[in-house]
């Protein structure tokens, strides 16, 4: 398993969150923990605000370690999905501080 990017941990890149081998590649993990609290408020439709929250990370062991990341965005409600446009800031130190993701969802 692998966590980071839009659909687990806003903040960090894609699938950026997993176990490393002793030469520093990504090698994915066998236990996966992700959550996430989002907050949305339709302030025009079909506009609408977003604040979040997210947690997650990738361990060969059940002790998963957590990386921690919150921000804000806008939400366009379309007829098809939504179009969303995120701006996230991971807590691990030595990260950019402010990330940019967006993201088009089909369906409900």
């Amino acid at each position: 398993f692998f966590a980071g990017g839009q659909e687990s941990v806003r903040g960090y890149s894609y699938q950026s969150l997993a176990p490393h081998d002793p030469t520093g590649n990504i090698i994915g993990g066998r236990y996966l923990m992700t959550g996430t609290l989002e907050l949305q408020w339709l302030f025009r439709h079909p506009y609408a605000l977003a604040l979040f929250t997210d947690a997650g990370g990738a361990s060969n062991s059940p002790a998963v370690s957590l990386h921690r990341s919150a921000g804000g965005g806008l939400v366009y409600r379309a007829p098809f999905g939504s179009i969303e446009a995120d701006l996230s800031h991971p807590f691990d130190s030595g990260l950019e501080p402010v990330r940019l993701d967006l993201d088009v969802r089909v369906g409900l």
